[in-house]
């Protein structure tokens, strides 16, 4: 297998790969490095699902795709992280579009600067960042086990955080979700927030020997420090250099 250094790009790094008939789903796929993936993944064959709070940004997304490449499949789909609800309707609505599942890419994150609970009494970050995409990933196991199964091919689940998690000094439980933590240092929050992602990884590739067994193979990618969307409006080369963290090794089934 080919190595590949930030300098390359997302479609570069899948250079002979064919993904045709495969279906996957990319969070935060509306910019960043979600939508270079997406890119990569729809020119490669798949049909991809971008999984989105803010639909207008996603239509914007798929549509700038297909501006270059009008023959790709993108569907794109509601995903409010932030909520246990919406992750649960949104598994709900993929599911009833009656489609395999071959690839979960969680990719979203949220550092937010203010305080705020969400509808579920959790701190924003860190119900963004780890139990929306740790509710995602379990309700949708099974489906991507029993894709694999019948198609005989293994499947792939890669967790994208930050190596902000390396200067994190362990989470405080009893104060994840009271201001007074935010207002200490916000930079800790997006750091504890991050751990338990890197943990959930962890304990996939922990559990690689089951999933393995049954179909689907885990993966925990870092993306070190995370690039500010504001830089790719214009998909410049920095916007495909900096996806290519993601690829740090082939996503492929």
């Amino acid at each position: 297998m080919a190595l590949f250094d930030g300098r390359a790009t997302a479609v570069e790094v899948m250079d002979g790969i064919r993904l045709d008939s495969k279906v996957a789903i990319v969070t935060g796929a509306n910019g960043g490095i979600g939508f270079e993936t997406v890119r990569a993944l729809a020119i490669k064959g798949a049909h991809v699902i971008l999984a989105c709070r803010n639909l207008k940004s996603a239509e914007a997304a798929k549509a700038s795709i297909l501006r270059e490449e009008p023959d790709v499949q993108l569907t794109v789909l509601r995903l409010d992280l932030s909520s246990l609800a919406s992750v649960r309707e949104f598994v709900e609505e993929f599911k009833s579009l009656k489609l395999p599942l071959h690839i979960l890419i969680n990719n979203a994150g949220l550092a937010s600067s203010e305080f705020m609970l969400t509808v579920d009494n959790l701190e924003v970050t860190f119900a963004t960042n780890h139990v929306g995409h740790f509710l995602l990933t379990n309700l949708l196991l099974d489906l991507m086990i029993s894709t694999a199964l019948e198609s005989n091919s293994e499947g792939r689940i890669v967790i994208v955080a930050s190596r902000q998690h390396e200067s994190a000094r362990g989470i405080n439980f009893d104060s994840l979700h009271k201001k007074s933590w935010l207002q200490s240092l916000p930079l800790v929050k997006r750091q504890s927030s991050h751990l338990p992602r890197v943990v959930l990884g962890v304990r996939s590739i922990q559990a690689r020997q089951r999933f393995t067994r049954e179909g689907a193979r885990t993966s925990s990618q870092g993306t070190g420090s995370e690039c500010n969307s504001e830089l790719f409006a214009s998909r410049s080369d920095s916007h495909k250099h900096c996806s290519q963290l993601l690829q740090a090794r082939r996503v492929y089934v």
